[in-house]
């Protein structure tokens, strides 16, 4: 196995050439080439902008968000063939977000009840770093109450129900079909053909507290009818509709209170996801419930960000935004911003004061820029992958490194590795690693045969194993006979 995935590998390995820096590099750039970009020291975002051709404007094409004391690069692959001259990078000091909130997960809290049984697929969203598509389209739809596909309009009267309108004459509109909802109506979206409607429709004549349903119509040859009815967990607030996923957000009130984390409380937010793409058989992907009640919702292709107000202290407006109060002591989840409304608004202010502007985009010195084609980029693109940019950070396997040929390098204490697809490496010993930088330049990897093992320039090959909690020794000298000393059994094993 070793031999062939060695092999498999220098089926990879290609001439290399020479790096263009950006002013030497051709006056055209061609579809898949990549574009590395030096980070600048206190750079918090770097964008790619285009020149459009008729108004000659500067367009956002792509933009990436940094950490903190971030250093190393971020690489772009070209779209498609353009002129050098139409393209320009921009970095920026300053970000209104952490970064986590675009590469990482946000763990939000399901009830403590029954947390195993919560499907976290909808609030535990993987995060990218854009909210349009690669050709600037977004897949956002919100709701609304009419909606106009070609001639006809299809109108939701709150208290009348649907009606369906024949426009081709403005000035004599004709009724097509009803769909009779006395006094039910809230929200509307309409498939893009116009043969499905989904209404969200709060029934009257209801006991507190209140519940609503997603019903589900059929407009075909003039006629309306009814496919499906789905209650819901509580009084829809809003929705989203992203690709073919409908994301709902109710508010549920129950009369015995639940007890989180100290607090007790009645209302809730509840969030569930269905999958459109066959409107006839709707499926609920997932359903969780978060504590307080929903307040504001916000969507991109890629994100999904809901705020609520402080279950605790329900009545103030004053806290429970999309950052989170400080009494109850309730931490904050990852990507979200901790302290009251005042606080973070102050926060926002001197952020602004430090950079000088909320927009204060410098142009990218040129120096900074370099020109690879496919072949002989120092990263890793999938051709099938909707982002258009990698960020690599430089780590401690890139201090001092030696390059070698067919993108391999040599790292005097850790030995030869290729880290082209990083953040997974193939070592020659070790065979394929999942890299994460720690603190210091300490690391982790992960590997199927050690699973997670920490390490440092000072210490390697003696590793600290997450699975046993000891001390393993890495006998990396025969690489027909690999293995490792165990210190907490005090045993020699071989790798499989």
């Amino acid at each position: 196995m070793r031999v062939a995935s060695i092999f498999l590998l220098t089926l990879l390995h290609l001439f290399c050439k020479a790096q263009k820096q950006w002013d030497r590099s051709s006056l055209w750039l061609e579809e898949g080439e990549i574009i590395d970009v030096k980070i600048p020291a206190g750079s918090r975002q770097v964008r790619v902008l285009f020149k459009h051709e008729e108004s000659q404007e500067w367009k956002v094409w792509q933009t990436s968000h940094i950490p903190d004391d971030a250093n190393g690069s971020i690489y772009f692959r070209v779209p498609h063939d353009m002129q050098r001259s139409k393209v320009r990078f921009e970095w920026n000091g300053y970000d209104p977000l952490p970064y986590s909130f675009y590469t990482g997960k946000s763990n939000f809290s399901t009830r403590a009840t029954d947390p195993g049984e919560r499907n976290n697929f909808l609030a535990r969203t993987e995060l990218a770093a854009d909210s349009l598509t690669e050709d600037e389209s977004s897949e956002v739809e919100e709701s609304d109450i009419w909606k106009l596909i070609g001639n006809t309009l299809y109108f939701f009267n709150q208290r009348r129900g649907l009606q369906i309108l024949d426009l081709s004459n403005p000035t004599e509109p004709e009724f097509i079909s009803r769909y009779r909802l006395p006094a039910s109506g809230e929200q509307m979206y309409v498939s893009e053909d116009g043969e499905f409607i989904f209404l969200f429709v709060t029934p009257p004549h209801q006991a507190w507290p209140y519940h609503s349903n997603l019903q589900i119509l059929q407009f075909e040859d003039e006629t309306i009818r009814k496919i499906n009815d789905i209650k819901l967990a509580g009084h829809y607030r809003d929705s989203r509709i992203i690709g073919e996923t409908l994301h709902i957000v109710c508010e549920k009130w129950e009369n015995e209170a639940t007890s989180w984390n100290g607090w007790n409380f009645n209302y809730s937010s509840v969030f569930a996801s269905f999958d459109l793409d066959n409107p006839k058989e709707v499926e609920k992907i997932s359903e969780i419930t978060l504590a307080g009640s929903p307040q504001v919702t916000y969507a991109t292709n890629q994100h999904l960000v809901v705020v609520t107000r402080d279950p605790k202290d329900y009545y103030n407006p004053s806290t429970g935004e999309s950052w989170t109060s400080e009494t109850g002591g309730w931490t904050a989840p990852d990507g979200w911003i901790k302290g009251t409304r005042e606080e973070y608004e102050e926060n926002q202010k001197s952020n602004s004061r430090r950079s000088g502007s909320f927009n204060n985009w410098q142009e990218l010195n040129t120096e900074n820029i370099y020109v690879f084609e496919t072949e002989e980029a120092p990263t890793f693109f999938d051709v099938n992958a909707t982002k258009a940019w990698k960020y690599r950070p430089s780590t401690a396997i890139d201090l001092q490194v030696e390059e070698l040929d067919g993108k391999w390098k040599n790292q005097t204490w850790f030995g030869n590795f290729y880290d082209l697809p990083f953040p997974w490496i193939y070592h020659t010993e070790l065979q394929w690693l999942y890299f994460s930088e720690s603190s210091e330049g300490s690391f982790w990897l992960w590997s199927k045969e050690l699973g997670w093992i920490w390490t440092q320039a000072s210490a390697f090959p003696y590793c600290f194993s997450n699975s046993n909690e000891g001390w393993l020794y890495l006998d990396l000298k025969d690489r027909n006979s690999l293995r490792y000393y165990d210190f907490k059994s005090e045993d020699w094993i071989k790798f499989d």
